[in-house]
């Protein structure tokens, strides 16, 4: 298993949009939370659910994505560690965001 770290940024972006969703739901604010921690605690058992971004849109990046429904992970791969770096909902033009 790698060592996962969440980076400020991607801790940032959980916390909107669990905010989010607790003004409507605190029940499924909660759920939120649990499916985003199990996805990346299973980021570090399974590191290949994250595709590189270049094996989907023209772009020279070494970042990766893994899916967990609606939300975008964007990580980075390291011999001893993975980093998550941002969450995006599925609908957000993340690349936009990424390389702007």
């Amino acid at each position: 298993m790698k060592r996962v770290e969440v980076s400020v940024g991607a801790d940032l972006d959980v916390y909107n949009i669990l905010s989010y969703i607790y003004r409507f739901s605190p029940k499924n604010a909660e759920a939120e939370s649990d499916k985003l921690k199990n996805h990346f605690e299973n980021i570090g058992y399974f590191p290949g659910i994250c595709v590189p971004l270049k094996n989907f849109f023209d772009v020279d990046t070494e970042l990766r994505r893994s899916v967990v429904a609606p939300y975008i992970v964007i990580t980075e791969h390291y011999e001893t560690h993975i980093v998550i770096h941002s969450v995006f909902h599925s609908k957000e033009n993340y690349l936009a965001k990424l390389f702007s």
